[in-house]
């Protein structure tokens, strides 16, 4: 674990925020945008500028000259559109209070890290250092919305609590250091490996989330199978190296049966043709497989090594009284079976129907904390320009075959304008070559 560590220290590549769902119509419009126009679909990022309260942004349009020009000279920034462009509508909110500096980036098609964004925030700090107390400039867009997966106190907390649970349950805080010790070691050798071909292949972002509750949960489950045949085992006198290689003969054929279903189904969401859900199965599925070789090699191991450690103490009393009290709850569900099965089926229906209400939708900013800088410009843009500002819409044109492409965009903007829903279109303007049109359109509602 120790090497596969260094390795993917001195080798990991960036992961990738990027997703595509092959064939569908957002997806190819994307493609289409890329290979025609692609400067429209680009990396972006945005700053907001707030003025105080009674006084309009534009009063400090040459602080905002300097800041946009200090922002062209950035080697990440192919584009900046000023607000008081001709090019794009509503940069300016409706009061004058609020303005918007529109940027494209190029990152190559990674992520960008907060220290590749650094350069450009520095420029917004800049910019709202200069300008009157009072006034507001935030950092948001595309590029800022990326929140790379972070371990954090939930994590360790987790860990803590996991550990109180079993030291309760398996009575010896040694027994149930054991579990949490494998399971971490499985995890730790597959993020190892995970980081390492980020250098190869294109890994999403999220895909380190899952493996790591998966593994965590798959491998406490798994060494727990077999630990607890082991105590049982050395509860009724057998010698700790044997009972370790019995619990492993029996207790692991039904590891390695549950961790094959996993695997199998985790392998299964490659079904959706989604390639980010597919990567992000596969490395799952390869954590799961490496906690069922952590708990069948590494964990009979710790077992023989702990000897008469992992002996539990005898306890004759609590034992005849668990054994009654469980044999007092089989009595009840088993004297009137159907009682019981309508229970729990109705039990399980009221605590699904909230799922009735539940809405489906991608991470934003709105999700994060308030005094994330991406989540006050979020803020910020949704009080001054409208929710829908934050998830902007875009329509492509095929206009190669017409003789008027300005006039066909401006009608299609305008009857654009007139759906229900639509809260204005900033933007219709042909690509270079004028075979491909783009129309920004912003909803009346947001993201969320």
């Amino acid at each position: 674990m120790l090497i596969l560590g260094g390795l993917a220290a001195a080798f990991h590549g960036p992961f990738s925020n990027a997703f595509s769902i092959p064939s569908a119509q957002s997806q190819e419009a994307l493609e289409k945008l890329q290979m025609t126009f692609p400067e429209g679909a680009a990396l972006t990022a945005m700053a907001i500028v707030v003025a105080p309260e009674g006084h309009q942004v534009m009063e400090y349009r040459p602080q905002l000259e300097k800041a946009v020009a200090e922002m062209e000279q950035l080697d990440e920034v192919d584009m900046v559109t000023p607000p008081w462009t001709e090019m794009v509508d509503g940069l300016v909110s409706e009061s004058g209070r609020a303005a918007i500096i529109q940027l494209n980036l190029d990152f190559g098609g990674s992520t960008p890290t907060e220290d590749q964004l650094a350069p450009i925030t520095q420029v917004a700090e800049d910019l709202e250092a200069e300008l009157p107390a009072g006034t507001q400039v935030s950092m948001g867009g595309e590029a800022y919305n990326i929140e790379l997966p972070h371990f954090t106190i939930i994590e360790v907390i987790g860990l803590v609590v996991a550990l109180v649970v079993l030291t309760v349950v398996l009575g010896s805080i040694v027994a149930a250091g054991l579990p949490l010790i494998t399971a971490v070691t499985g995890v730790g050798i597959a993020m190892a490996v995970m980081f390492l071909l980020t250098s190869i292949f294109d890994i999403n972002s999220t895909t380190p989330l899952l493996s790591v509750m998966l593994g965590l949960a798959v491998g406490i489950d798994y060494a727990l199978f077999i630990l607890s045949r082991h105590r049982d085992q050395l509860a009724q006198g057998l010698d700790p190296e044997e009972s370790a290689g019995r619990a492993v003969g029996t207790a692991g054929s039904a590891v390695v049966f549950a961790g094959l279903t996993v695997f199998i189904a985790l392998l299964g969401l490659g079904v959706a043709n989604i390639p980010f859900l597919t990567v992000m199965g596969i490395f799952a599925a390869v954590t799961v497989a490496f906690a069922v070789i952590i708990a069948l090699t590494f964990l009979p191991a710790l077992m023989g090594f702990m000897g008469e450690k992992m002996r539990p103490k005898p306890r004759p009393e609590k034992q005849s009284q668990d054994r009654k009290a469980f044999r007092w709850w089989v009595g009840v569900t088993t004297k009137h079976p159907v009682i019981t099965i309508v229970t729990v089926v109705v039990g399980l229906i009221a605590l699904a129907l909230p799922a009735l209400g539940l809405r489906v939708s991608l991470p934003t900013p709105g999700q994060q904390l308030p005094d994330q800088p991406a989540r006050v410009a979020y803020d910020l843009m949704s009080e001054h320009f409208g929710e829908g500002i934050n998830g902007p819409l875009i329509v492509t044109v095929d206009i190669i075959g017409s003789t008027d492409p300005i006039g066909l965009l401006n009608s299609i903007k305008a009857d654009i304008e007139q759906l229900d829903g639509v809260h204005q279109v900033p933007l219709a303007t042909p690509n270079a070559n004028v075979d491909t049109g783009m129309i920004q359109v912003v909803p009346t509602t947001g993201p969320d």
